[in-house]
């Protein structure tokens, strides 16, 4: 790397700040999941967040997924085998 691209990576890292907005979705993220008992795939989760007023992908509700560390689980319906 040269010694200009070094300089431009510094400058990013330094105006990378949290985003408050980003933390907020992906709390919101965790309690849907707990409140639908991790039902919510990735598809009803992006509805839950547009209803919540985050405009947000299905890619991007899949990926606030992971990074909340949430994993869907299969619902059992009774009488099943």
């Amino acid at each position: 790397m040269g010694r200009s691209g070094y300089y431009k990576y510094q400058a990013g890292q330094a105006n990378k700040s949290i985003d408050t907005e980003h933390q907020e979705m992906v709390e919101w993220t965790k309690d849907l999941a707990e409140s639908s008992k991790y039902s919510y795939g990735s598809r009803r989760m992006k509805k839950a967040l547009n209803a919540l007023g985050f405009p947000v992908s299905r890619n991007k509700a899949r990926k606030l997924m992971r990074e909340a560390g949430v994993k869907v689980r299969q619902r059992k319906i009774p009488g099943d085998k």
